[in-house]
């Protein structure tokens, strides 16, 4: 049974860099539903890396790239994304980010406002897509999982809050865009 890692409890594992996915030795098919089964049956805000389900591969799962659907329970992308890489980043957003293996660790990160992203879906086919705005934050943060990195480790401030009082802090300090356009310098 799957289960998430935590700093609490797995702060190494989730410390190392996760390989990417072989899809001749890997079962990429067992491995997407074992992460689409965990997400479907857990409240999951966005997104997952595998890393954080004790599996150290480049896969992760979208679920909510909307912050408009955040309230929706029923809402679900259900999309997998293998070994994806950025192939360009531009602007500059802020955004108190949270994460499943964090606890209560809130962190205004700043993230690329757009990217392109190359990847494979579950049949080892190539796609290339741009997330923008929040949806790019999303998939950033989750791409930082697979680096061994925590949004808590580039995070310009960090702040204690359970559920409700990030929903406020939220409210209060939305995302943000800095800048739309321009290449993106990863601090």
């Amino acid at each position: 049974m799957l289960k998430e890692k935590t700093i609490e409890n797995d702060l190494e594992y989730l410390r190392q860099i996760s390989r990417e996915v072989d899809f001749d030795k890997d079962n990429v098919k067992e491995i997407s539903n074992e992460l689409k089964e965990f997400c479907a049956t857990h409240s999951l805000s966005m997104a997952l890396a595998a890393v954080q389900l004790g599996m150290p591969l480049r896969i992760l799962y979208l679920k909510k790239l909307d912050d408009k659907r955040l309230d929706d329970e029923e809402y679900d992308e259900n999309r997998i994304l293998i070994n994806p890489k950025i192939v360009k980043a531009e602007g500059e957003s802020l955004y108190w980010e949270a994460c499943a293996s964090c606890g209560d660790l809130t962190g205004l990160v700043r993230r690329p406002y757009k990217i392109e992203l190359s990847y494979q879906d579950e049949n080892g086919g190539f796609h290339t897509e741009i997330f923008e705005g929040l949806a790019a934050t999303v998939v950033a943060h989750e791409l930082d999982h697979f680096e061994g990195v925590l949004h808590i480790d580039i995070a310009l401030e960090v702040h204690t809050y359970t559920f409700d009082e990030r929903v406020e802090l939220r409210k209060r300090e939305p995302y943000k865009i800095i800048r739309k356009t321009g290449d993106y310098i990863h601090p």
